[in-house]
């Protein structure tokens, strides 16, 4: 028996695997037309991202350091203002004034403490002419030119006010100038009496009897009672100044203010005239003047102004007696 042998089966050719577009050949114009887009799309792209970058500025050094100072200057300022230091203020207000001349808070502040700084002078040259004439009526006291003495204390209290050395010697020079002149006057009345008759050649009818002088001085009380811890009382008669007291002294343990009860009598030549007061307080803004008219003082006459003050109706009563 014969055995046929089957011949091997002949290979199928592979089927293609791709798109036949990628298997043709592209036309130069339409590789240059890809290129060129994929070029522009590149360089679009880098555009774009270079304008979402975010630009730093430069840091300006000198301005910062100006800035920091101008600070600094106005903290050290509020700082000495606060401690009382004014000239040490002023001199670093003109430091931050010509670093930045347009500072509205330079130009304010100068301008505050220019005047208080003015008034400071005018308080030092006030009480550097006060001490002068307290020293001048201290001086015309002692030679016992007491109406002179009365005139340089009197300056010298209107300058600086605050000085109870001032008061105490004005009251003692008034006080001594009215002795004087009531000694005076009592001893020209006894060189009147004590003078010789005179000799009449002819016969005269007899004189008549003249009335007796008196030369006894009146007085006056001034009363004042009150809760005040500044200020002063002047009472004037006349040209006579009666009592010019302080309405305050210092205590003797602490030395702190306290309310002077006023009960001052002093002398006065007998007259008619109007009674004058006055009264200034000024740590509460109240000043006072009050005049009682034709008032009559005889001789060795004893009378007593009363003033008293509502604090209610921030009043002053004046009753004299």
């Amino acid at each position: 028996m014969q055995t046929t042998v089957a011949p091997p089966p002949r290979p199928r050719p592979a089927a293609p695997t791709g798109p036949s577009i990628f298997r043709r050949s592209l036309s130069p114009p339409l590789f240059l037309g890809i290129v060129a887009a994929l070029l522009l799309a590149f360089v679009g792209s880098i555009f774009a991202i270079k304008r979402k970058n975010v630009t730093v500025p430069k840091v300006d050094v000198a301005t910062e350091a100006k800035v920091r100072r101008e600070r600094q200057l106005r903290e050290d300022t509020d700082r000495l203002i606060a401690a009382q230091r004014i000239d040490e203020a002023y001199a670093k207000l003109e430091e931050l004034h010509k670093l930045a001349p347009t500072s509205t808070y330079a130009m304010t502040k100068l301008q505050q403490l220019a005047l208080i700084r003015q008034q400071r002078m005018m308080t030092n040259q006030q009480a550097t002419e006060a001490s002068q004439k307290f020293d001048e009526g201290v001086a015309l006291f002692n030679a016992r030119k007491y109406d002179d003495a009365v005139k340089a204390f009197d300056a010298s209290f209107r300058l600086n006010p605050a000085r109870p050395e001032t008061v105490n010697y004005l009251k003692l020079s008034q006080d001594q100038a009215d002795r004087a002149r009531v000694e005076a006057a009592a001893r020209a009345a006894a060189r009147q009496q004590q003078m010789p008759p005179q000799v009449v050649q002819r016969p005269t009818p007899p004189p008549l009897p003249q009335p007796v002088v008196n030369n006894t001085p009146a007085q006056i009380t001034t009363t004042f009672n009150h809760s005040f811890t500044d200020g002063t009382i002047v009472v004037k008669i006349g040209a006579d100044v009666v009592a010019r007291e302080p309405l305050w002294q210092l205590t003797r343990v602490w030395h702190r203010r306290e309310p002077r009860p006023i009960n001052v009598t002093s002398p006065l030549t007998p007259k008619n005239a109007d009674v004058e007061i006055t009264i200034n307080v000024p740590a509460l803004s109240l000043q006072d003047r009050h005049v009682i008219p034709r008032q009559v003082f005889p001789p060795g006459s004893a009378r007593q102004l009363v003033v008293s003050f509502d604090k209610t109706s921030k009043q002053f009563a004046y009753k004299l007696n």
